[in-house]
């Protein structure tokens, strides 16, 4: 074939846009199953720990401060997509310190 030239590519990449590309609906729509699925999955994540409290009293020190940890990062998630949904700005939070697991 032809060596490919700047002209050349730029005229190959539009008719490969034009005949395998996506609309810019599609994108959105796409974007919005993502926004959806990885809400759900965000979901999951804290019905699973959370179910993790149910068996507290058979919990050691570290399994305690690693749900801690969990616990505060679904915390921060759900604080930030709050904030995004509401666009308000972030509440004034103090911070946690980090626990030793020592």
């Amino acid at each position: 074939g032809p060596n490919p030239n700047k002209e050349l590519r730029k005229k190959w990449q539009e008719e490969s846009k034009a005949k395998y590309g996506l609309t810019k609906e599609q994108i959105r729509t796409f974007k919005d199953q993502l926004e959806d699925l990885k809400k759900v999955k965000q979901s999951e994540k804290m019905e699973q720990v959370l179910s993790y409290s149910l068996q507290l009293d058979s919990m050691g020190k570290p399994e305690l401060v690693e749900l801690l940890k969990k616990l505060r990062g679904n915390l921060k998630i759900l604080t930030k997509d709050l904030v995004l949904s509401e666009a308000a700005p972030e509440p004034a939070v103090a911070s946690v310190p980090e626990v030793s697991t020592k």
